[in-house]
Order: C-alpha cells, then structure tokens, then sequence
C-alpha cells in the first residue's frame, strides 16, 4: 500500500527510525551540539519512491529547529545562486561540492583514511575540485589523463604535497 508523503512521519517506523537516527546523534543537535532543544530529523535530500524511514543515518541529520531552519534557508540561497550561473559554473560548482564531501569525509593527513570516492566527469569539475585543495590544475589534469581514477580525499592531498611525482 502507498503511503501519503505527510502520512509517513506519522507511521511507526518513522518513528522508530527516527528514534535510532536521535539516539545515534547521542540526542544533540549534529550543527550546534545543542542538547536543550527539540531535535528535528532532516533528510539531506530526498529520493523519489523511498519512504522517510528507508534512509542510512548519513543521510539524515540530527538538528534542533534553529539549525534546521538555517539548513533550510541556506539550501534556498543555493537554488537562487546556482539558478544566475551559466553552465560551466555549474559544472564547477559541482566540483566544489565534490571536493567539499571528500574534505569531511577524509582525515587530510599522513595516513589519514581515503574518504569519499568520486570520478571527475568533465574539465569544469576538475577545476572546482582542484582549487577548492588547492592542487595545480595542470598537474591534476596530467594525473586524470593519465588512467580511469576515482579521485578522493586523500588522493587529492598527496598530489599537492608531491607534486605528481
């Protein structure tokens, strides 16, 4: 049976879902660490057919209301934003995001793990990933062209230590 949208917060196993995503959040908010607030779950983005409950705890988020509302209005900013930019920025941005991910997903240091694995689908991605490591553009270009590479974190931050070598 399909369930209504706004029915599934109401059903059990949202609750219950949302119980073990609050409990692994050790019930503080997951942006301020407030622990004196009512706590919202916040679905980092949706996909169509999946019910509320059918998300890992990476994609949901432990947040008090203020924090939420922030994300909320933040994520509108960004529509707005992305919507004056042409194509190429886009694409670019899409690169910063990329990096953006493995940055949090990868302790940037000597042996630290390899983070967030993600293949460079066009130059103007390779731009935004490069500049937000702060990796040489040419040099990262040559080390792509070189073979079929998912690029991480810790990929990332090799190259610009030893250059390429």
């Amino acid at each position: 049976m399909d369930i209504p949208f706004v029915e599934q917060y109401r059903h059990p196993q949202w609750q219950r879902r949302k119980n073990e995503r609050l409990q692994a959040a050790n019930y503080a908010c997951e942006s301020c660490g407030s622990t004196e607030t009512t706590l919202h779950i916040h679905h980092r983005r949706y996909f169509r057919g999946r019910k509320v409950w059918e998300y890992t705890d990476a994609e949901l988020e432990a947040l008090c209301a203020e924090c939420h509302e922030r994300i909320h209005q933040a994520r509108e900013k960004l529509k707005t934003a992305v919507g004056q930019l042409d194509s190429w920025d886009v694409e670019r941005l899409v690169g910063y995001a990329k990096a953006l991910h493995m940055i949090s997903t990868t302790a940037v240091y000597e042996g630290g793990p390899v983070g967030a694995l993600y293949r460079i689908e066009s130059l103007e991605e390779g731009f935004g990933v490069s500049d937000a490591f702060r990796v040489d553009l040419d040099l990262f270009v040559d080390v792509v062209e070189r073979g079929d590479v998912e690029i991480s974190g810790r990929f990332l931050y090799d190259l610009r230590k030893t250059g390429g070598a």
